[in-house]
């Protein structure tokens, strides 16, 4: 969240993608706690972390499909 928070002061468009339980918690509250409380994120059906090698290339894929155009659509709205 905070990278994403430093890409947007510094103009750049961002958005902070993550898991359900990060983007829930932890995303939010450092949002909250660096000014931006309604920072714009993305959180992904389940964690790719270390059980994300255990999840096959399909089901990378949809989870990809799922979130990219949910990120185009904020990246490119202002």
């Amino acid at each position: 969240m905070s990278d994403s928070v430093t890409l947007a002061q510094m103009g750049v468009p961002a958005v902070c993608v993550g898991t359900e339980a990060l983007i829930d918690s932890v995303g939010r509250g450092m949002a909250r706690s660096l000014g931006y409380p309604d920072f714009p994120r993305i959180a992904i059906p389940k964690s790719l972390g270390l059980a994300g090698r255990y999840y096959s290339q399909e089901i990378k894929a949809k989870w990809a499909a799922y979130v990219a155009p949910e990120v185009a659509k904020i990246l490119t709205s202002n």
